[in-house]
């Protein structure tokens, strides 16, 4: 009995580390999914990217509106897709990678109300809430790099970043 309230009174609980190790293995499962479907994503990413330097290269105001419309909508929409696509089957792995889902859904609508109606005189003014949008969205992709990264450490994965 003594030895067992020692085993006790020390940390020895056999049940509760099979249980976290369970966990663990449980979470380092949805992170293999996870990352296995990450450079889909970012070469979605890459696509908008891309995108959004050829379309802002465009001076002529209708030319513009037009290749927003027909080019860089799709692929934002296409990036938002593909994150919301993303295999989440835990839930602190959901919870990490909603940071940056929301974050792109709720700069979504400004997105999409920019070309409409867009002119000279209101290009800047639209033009500085799509960068509010944008700034939203770099900040909260701060938060959700350093919540996976600590999501990944906490459940003993070492998660690579391309610099």
């Amino acid at each position: 009995m003594i030895v067992l309230v020692t085993s006790w009174g020390c940390g020895a609980d056999p049940v509760g580390k099979v249980k976290e190790q369970s966990r663990k293995e449980k979470e380092q499962r949805a992170i293999k999914a996870y990352s296995a479907k990450v450079p889909d994503v970012d070469a979605k990413l890459r696509a908008f990217v891309k995108t959004w330097e050829k379309v802002n290269q465009q001076p002529d105001v209708k030319a513009h509106q037009e290749a927003w419309r027909e080019a860089l909508l799709p692929a934002l929409k296409s990036y938002i897709d593909g994150l919301g696509a993303m295999p989440l089957a835990t839930a602190e792995l959901k919870r990490v990678h909603n940071i940056v889902l929301k974050s792109y859904k709720v700069a979504l609508p400004a997105f999409e109300t920019y070309p409409e109606g867009l002119n000279e005189k209101n290009r800047a003014e639209r033009a500085q809430k799509i960068l509010s949008a944008l700034t939203a969205v770099t900040k909260a992709d701060g938060d959700y790099r350093s919540e996976l990264q600590q999501y990944y450490r906490a459940n003993g994965v070492k998660l690579k970043t391309k610099k």
